[in-house]
């Protein structure tokens, strides 16, 4: 069986996590080629397929670079990232696609960047033209269970769709965890991106009705998107600090510096930053409306309200992490490998190739 993953140029390098625009999936696309490969042994052959990037910009590049590109020598190829995929000469391959979400269609129109020309074509010609070419696919791999019920309810076969989920780096599973407090407050957390969809408000508005000196928040991110709006909702409470983009070398520190982690996002395919919490032990509270995958939001803590939120947080800082769902909570988020990720990637290619 010879499989291709096809891609641009710098898809597949190991991104820095600071990078947001490369935040998922191409550590999702690196990790999965790289557990790939070292699955060879039992019968694979992967290879990367790599465009040039062009200057029409990465979806084109993919979609000009490989339309008339003599693919014909593999039995499946995958795209991983639904960048727009339109193969001419591909012969006998099985094309299998993976759909990382379906926000653009379902979830998060306010979260487009009608704000400039790039962000309207994006949203009006590149998007559309990645979903028809997902929709085009032979099979897809959806990352998580909320993907596949989206997939289904966008009107694609379900029974050409396989569910495999992201892993999360070996790091945030090995690191030893510190029992060295470097601080005296009870210090919230929270990692991602100020998009609208984050529903960051809901966690700043939870801290606001606490009346706890003792009591902080630390939000980490790349100061983009709706960072302002964010910042001016928080704007009179010092507890409340914006610390920029979380370093890569120090991201399971980061992590660990916290006593608890806020997510209130509204709508996520996955969600990284959940597992990697739950990986280091952390309790995770997320938005219970929020439209989380099943096995993600499992463990977690879920808040009605800003109102609710608060009392939670309150909650744990007086009471503590109940031990018992600390522990089944990261033993759980520790089963989210890579090498998972790619030997069920594998049993997928199995399975559609026959072999």
């Amino acid at each position: 069986m010879r499989v291709g993953l096809v891609g641009v140029e710098g898809d597949f390098d190991t991104p820095d996590i600071s990078d947001i625009k490369k935040r998922s999936n191409n550590r999702y696309m690196s990790q999965l080629y790289s557990s790939l490969y070292n699955l060879n042994a039992k019968g694979p052959q992967v290879d990367k397929i790599e465009v040039p990037h062009m200057p029409v910009g990465l979806g084109f590049s993919l979609m000009f670079g490989t339309m008339f590109k003599n693919l014909s020598d593999y039995d499946i190829l995958h795209n991983p990232d639904s960048k727009p995929f339109f193969p001419k000469n591909k012969g006998r391959a099985i094309v299998v696609s993976t759909a990382h979400g379906f926000e653009f269609i379902f979830d998060v129109k306010k979260d487009v960047d009608r704000s400039s020309v790039k962000g309207i074509f994006r949203h009006s010609v590149i998007i559309p033209l990645a979903y028809w070419s997902l929709k085009r696919s032979d099979y897809m791999i959806a990352i998580s269970s909320l993907t596949k019920n989206d997939a289904i309810r966008w009107g694609y076969d379900k029974d050409r769709i396989f569910v495999v989920n992201h892993g999360i780096d070996a790091k945030f599973i090995d690191a030893k965890k510190s029992t060295r407090k470097e601080h005296s407050k009870f210090k919230i957390g929270y990692i991602g991106t100020f998009r609208i969809r984050k529903n960051l408000g809901m966690a700043i508005e939870a801290i606001k009705k606490i009346d706890d000196a003792n009591i902080v928040f630390e939000v980490w991110g790349k100061r983009m998107f709706q960072y302002e709006l964010f910042a001016r909702q928080a704007r009179g409470d010092g507890r409340i600090m914006f610390m920029g983009p979380a370093p890569e070398d120090r991201i399971v520190q980061t992590y660990d510096s916290f006593d608890a982690f806020v997510f209130p996002t509204t709508y996520e395919s996955f969600g990284f930053p959940i597992i990697e919490a739950q990986a280091r032990g952390l309790p995770v509270i997320i938005n219970k409306h929020g439209r989380v995958s099943a096995e993600v939001r499992k463990y977690c803590l879920k808040a009605e309200s800003p109102e609710h939120m608060a009392q939670i947080i309150e909650d744990l800082k007086e009471n503590g992490y109940n031990e018992k769902l600390r522990k089944k909570a990261t033993e759980y988020a520790k089963s989210f490998t890579w090498e998972k990720c790619a030997e069920e990637t594998f049993n997928v290619y199995k399975t559609i190739s026959g072999k």
